[in-house]
């Protein structure tokens, strides 16, 4: 049996897909079935009331439910089949609802078991102290009163849902609506009415209103009833949704939907909702496996957590132009499969996204609500937060300040614009989330890279390069992304070889584009040496295809970066300089720059092309000569022919480094 995703799994079931259907007078009778019932749940359902709970989103598009049976099938061991009756409150949209189940029943989930144990149930006394005690109330209303028995009675609010009729949902919106969606996606499709309390039901009507509701931390709230000045009222049954989960609570909504069926023939009034409370037996708490091995299990099946991640996470087409995108939190590998139960959904407009990747409000943003539960102590456990884009800046400092439970960020995209190219803000709270031990995984493809940090210089990367990354030492190699020298691309993988064994472990870093950086990267990889680049958007909007594929370490810099993406080249110890245009003219302004003002250390600049580069050399002596610049800068330039004298200086810097001091 695979390890349930809930902690509270002697108390409910996690959902039961919808197998069979059938046509009963107006109604239908439907078989649910259940898989992996854990044993402690089996062993206790002799012993205690068992009720099914219908999916909220169900019951708000005006479905309702009847448990008729539970059977648990011979030869079977984890494995409940349950019968119930469906029916339609009067509306359009539950007929239409009812009618899509009836014919599509395949695959959806209809709900879950849960057991009324009497000994977890909290009375009456108990409930107050931990609402008026607690430094986290359990409850938190303007009015509680004492119900039958050990109930407590919460008011209802004064808003009445209504749906529009005009605009009924399509099936692909009720397919979506009935398994992915959110209480976001069903105000597409209805409206509110501020209703004075008590509340009014007509004959045989349905009415879907909200009340104030409470942290409900580790108990679940069970409604008992619809109440009228304390008293239960007979006539009125609320929908099968009548179960407040702490698994799906949600804190930055504290209003909690009612579904209300009046049976009878008369108008009825209530103001209230009688609810039972219960206690699990065992609580939420920290898996205390260390977030580095479940990491490491986690991407061990890189392919299968890149997949589940494009099949859940990903945006998909809905309504009139509008996107949703997602966002999972998850504790270990093992929760993959339930993607579909724990992700959290946003829609927004597509075409305005598209334009301007700030333009919705925070609150919106799929990671909101995940992070908000974690700050307010509903999620206790360590995890992974998985977001098919790379979250946007104004929500990654709620990411730091949740940096004590979220182990690793993984994401699949680094924009939704200008994919897979990072902002400014972006390369800010990358940095800011290696420094809090935040990990940063990009999934590109099917490869994992992590995000690692030397020298205020950030790549992503394997993370088997990690430890060679960090103790290489590193060539910068500018030039033109328009011509390349073939005999000098020749002497690469001799020049590279004898670095070395100059050096030890070394690497290149270039600017990823075509030409001679194309061809750096690729024989470095060819040479078994740490080919790392640093693209710019710019260099690559006209022809994407131009971004070479030929490095294991990498960094895309969106157009706005242009002086921020120049630090990425600190990591080098040695700059060299090949045949180039303008952009690689700048370069050599701002690497001399650097030297003179002791930014970098003093160390040979390799100019490769003397008569090519001549006029850099007379420019700098004219400069010593005006003194506009030390004479000693002249001794870091060096003006070669080949890249074997390169090795020859190199050779001379090692034996005698002082010189260039």
């Amino acid at each position: 049996m695979r390890s349930s995703i809930y902690p509270y799994d002697n108390m409910i079931t996690e959902d039961g897909f919808v197998w069979a259907v059938s046509k009963k007078n107006d109604a239908l009778q439907a078989v649910v079935v259940f898989e992996d019932v854990s044993q402690r749940f089996l062993d206790e359902m002799a012993e205690e009331p068992v009720d099914f709970i219908m999916r909220s989103r169900l019951c708000q598009l005006g479905l309702d439910c009847e448990l008729t049976n539970i059977d648990r099938p011979p030869g079977t061991t984890h494995r409940l089949e349950v019968t119930v009756t469906l029916g339609s409150a009067r509306g359009q949209v539950a007929d239409a609802v009812l009618e899509f189940v009836s014919r599509n029943h395949d695959k959806i989930r209809l709900g879950k078991l849960f057991m009324l144990a009497r000994k977890r149930r909290l009375n009456y006394e108990q409930i107050l102290q931990n609402v008026y005690t607690s430094s986290t109330p359990l409850i938190e209303a303007n009015e509680l009163h004492r119900g039958p028995g050990d109930c407590i009675v919460i008011p209802v609010d004064h808003i009445e849902y209504e749906y529009y009729t005009k605009s009924l949902p399509s099936a692909d919106q009720l397919r979506y609506l009935l398994n992915q969606g959110t209480r976001r996606d069903l105000d597409f499709f209805r409206h509110t009415h501020h209703r004075e309390v008590p509340l009014l039901v007509a004959p045989g009507g349905w009415v879907l209103s909200q009340m104030p509701l409470f942290r409900v931390r580790e108990h679940f709230a069970y409604i008992a009833g619809l109440t009228l000045g304390g008293e239960i009222v007979p006539e009125l049954r609320h929908a099968s949704a009548r179960l407040f989960d702490p698994l799906s609570y949600n804190e930055t909504n504290t209003r909690q939907m009612i579904e209300v069926f009046n049976t009878s023939d008369r108008e009825v009034r209530f103001d209230g909702v009688a609810i039972e409370v219960y206690r699990p037996e065992r609580r939420r708490c920290s898996i205390q496996i260390p977030a580095t091995i479940r990491m490491s299990e986690l991407v061990a099946a890189k392919s299968e957590l890149a997949g589940w991640m494009d099949r859940t996470l990903v945006g998909t087409s809905l309504a009139n132009g509008k996107r949703v995108k997602h966002a999972a939190f998850i504790v270990d590998a093992s929760e993959l499969e339930k993607i579909e139960e724990i992700k959290y959904t946003t829609i927004s407009d597509a075409t305005v996204r598209a334009r301007d990747r700030g333009d919705l409000r925070l609150k919106d943003c799929p990671e909101f609500d995940l992070l908000e539960e974690i700050q307010q102590g509903y999620i206790r456990a360590t995890g992974f937060l998985l977001s098919y884009y790379f979250p946007r800046w104004d929500i990654c400092s709620k990411i730091d300040m949740s940096c004590d439970k979220v182990a690793a960020l993984i994401f699949r995209k680094a924009s939704q614009r200008n994919d897979p190219f990072f902002s400014e803000f972006d390369i800010s709270r990358l940095k800011n989330f290696y420094n809090l031990g935040v990990r940063c995984l990009w999934l590109r493809g099917d490869q994992v890279t992590e995000y690692v940090m030397r020298d205020d210089c950030g790549f992503f990367m394997p993370s088997d390069l990690i430890e060679r990354f960090q103790a290489a030492t590193f060539f910068a190699c500018y030039g033109s992304s328009a011509v390349v020298d073939e005999e000098t691309i020749a002497e690469l993988p001799a020049f590279f070889g004898q670095l070395r064994e100059l050096f030890g472990e070394i690497g290149v870093v270039t600017g990823g584009g075509p030409r001679l950086m194309e061809a750096v990267n690729r024989k470095a990889q060819e040479a078994g040496i740490l080919s790392a680049s640093s693209a710019l958007s710019t260099e690559f909007t006209e022809n994407p295809q131009a971004l070479n594929n030929f490095s294991d370490v990498f960094m895309y810099f969106d157009e706005y970066c242009r002086h921020v993406r120049q630090k990425n080249f600190s990591i080098a110890r040695f700059p060299i300089f090949f045949p180039g245009g303008v952009g690689t003219l700048e370069e050599v302004g701002i690497e001399l720059c650097n030297l003179k003002l002791g930014i970098h250390q003093n160390a040979p600049y390799i100019f490769v092309g003397s008569e090519y580069w001549k006029p850099i050399l007379d420019f700098l002596q004219q400069a010593v000569r005006e003194k506009m610049v030390g004479e000693k800068l002249l001794t870091n330039v060096h003006l070669v022919d080949s890249l074997e004298e390169a090795v020859n200086v190199y050779r001379g810097f090692i034996l005698s480094p002082a010189r260039l001091a």
